[in-house]
């Protein structure tokens, strides 16, 4: 009975630990010929239309660069209203010196289905025995049948601009995650910034 308990803790652990992991990339493509330097300094732009979204958004890459060494800027402190256009953006990033631009914009959303397979959970069940006069608890194994379940996937895609000369760049990196159901902007920003850099990161684009 002991070994059955454990086992479905274990399992119940197993499952928990997988839905915690709500963001995934889905499409991603990197400069094969790139060879720079890890990048030390960046720009962040994310576009969204709501002011506080736009600020949540861009803390949260800044935060996530921040712990690979790189001292980023979110655009709001630099334009705190509307952004401006590209022509000036890429004058302001030359001439701040950056190494890089990290640019953030939603690519919508989309529903998705998954099977949710059945699994067995053991309860306890407690009867009366008039021959004892007694309560008697034992147990049994119950099965929960599977499913279909429909999500929403909400897409955001990222690049990364490498500085290259004066009013020069090169679009080094480019990927685009999918996070299924986000409940709030703060996790959800994070979820996607903690994905990106750590993508980053293996392909040697940051430390």
């Amino acid at each position: 009975m002991r070994t059955r308990l454990f086992a479905l803790a274990l399992a119940l652990g197993l499952v928990g630990a997988g839905c915690a992991a709500n963001t995934e990339m889905v499409n991603m493509w990197r400069d094969p010929q790139y060879a720079g330097p890890p990048m030390k300094s960046a720009f962040v732009i994310v576009l969204r239309r709501d002011p506080v979204r736009r600020r949540q958004w861009e803390d949260s890459f800044v935060t996530q660069l921040a712990k690979h060494g790189v001292e980023a800027t979110p655009s709001y402190r630099v334009y705190p209203d509307e952004l401006p256009d590209t022509a000036t953006i890429q004058e302001d990033v030359d001439r701040r010196g950056y190494d890089a631009m990290v640019m953030s914009s939603s690519e919508g959303a989309s529903e998705v289905q998954s099977y949710r397979p059945g699994y067995v959970t053991t309860e306890p069940v407690t009867v009366f025995q008039p021959m004892w006069g007694t309560y008697v608890t034992y147990y049994r194994d119950v099965y929960h049948p599977g499913g279909t379940e429909t999500n929403t996937a909400v897409h955001i895609r990222t690049d990364v601009w490498r500085r290259k000369g004066r009013y020069e760049g090169a679009l080094v990196w480019s990927g685009t995650s999918a996070t299924i159901d986000p409940s709030s902007t703060n996790g959800f920003s994070h979820e996607v910034a903690e994905l990106v850099t750590h993508e980053l990161a293996k392909y040697q684009i940051i430390q």
